[in-house]
């Protein structure tokens, strides 16, 4: 498979700088009408720190929201041209939506990040840089739980000590 790259590539009916790799998020939406503001804003500050290195794209699936999730993807969408957004007919899971938007994304990379930003943004741009270094797949752990309860950092320790990460 060739590399995309904004030389060759459109991104959402926008061309990007010449020899710029693409990075795609994807962003999997369940009823996050109340994120999708602060999302927005962390997704420019994003693009703006990748954009000198980077064509980006935001794929933000919403999987069947009852709430005004899609209409809020769709304005952003509106404001900016990176944004493509995806309107799946029900509620077909986490991982089927992200799958959905994997399929979609137009990216060399592709990164999945949540909503609700519990992953912070922030990270992305190491992720990345460890994919420039030839890595095919990448993935970050989280070293502090902040904000969560006892029984939650216990049952995530005894997660990731059976999984063996």
């Amino acid at each position: 498979m060739s590399a995309t790259t904004a030389e060759d590539a459109v991104v959402n009916g926008r061309t990007a700088h010449a020899k710029q790799p693409v990075v795609s998020l994807v962003i999997a939406c369940y009823n996050e009408a109340e994120v999708l503001g602060p999302l927005e804003k962390a997704l420019t500050a994003l693009a703006d720190r990748l954009g000198p290195r980077y064509a980006v794209e935001f794929v933000l699936v919403d999987d069947g929201s009852r709430d005004a999730t899609w209409s809020l993807i769709s304005a952003f969408a509106q404001r900016d041209s990176r944004v493509r957004g995806i309107a799946l007919s029900r509620n077909f899971g986490h991982q089927a939506a992200l799958t959905c938007g994997y399929d979609l994304a137009s990216g060399e990379a592709v990164v999945s990040m949540d909503a609700d930003l519990q992953d912070p943004p922030d990270v992305v741009p190491r992720l990345v840089a460890e994919w420039e270094k030839g890595a095919d797949v990448v993935f970050a752990v989280r070293t502090r739980r902040q904000g969560d309860s006892l029984f939650k950092r216990l049952t995530a320790k005894l997660s990731t000590g059976l999984s063996g990460s």
